[in-house]
């Protein structure tokens, strides 16, 4: 299954996130089915999530992306406008200008 995270949300519940998390609010909304998060999204990261069914496809999956057999993509928000409409970054991500 693959779920829309909003950020701030907390994938799995954490210090004083128990209740308001993608995991507990899954819960709710799928009460007959335990959905295991196969790759991470920080809180502050809203997204895709992929989540297994059950633990033989949550084992799989993971070893899926631990193998690099999908491709993930990012978007930014950028300020400006970059001299070409279409480019690769492959650098880390970090707050504020430049």
């Amino acid at each position: 299954m693959v779920l829309v995270k909003s950020a701030p949300l907390p994938v799995h519940p954490s210090g004083r996130y128990n209740r308001h998390t993608l995991t507990e609010i899954a819960k709710r909304a799928w009460p007959d089915v335990t959905l295991k998060p196969v790759h991470r999204l920080d809180a502050a990261t809203g997204g895709l999530l992929v989540m297994g069914k059950t633990a033989a496809m949550a084992t799989r999956l993971v070893q899926i992306f631990a193998n690099h057999e999908i491709e993930k993509r990012y978007a930014a928000r950028v300020h400006g406008h970059p001299d070409e409409d279409t480019f690769t970054i492959d650098l880390p991500i970090g707050k504020g200008p430049g």
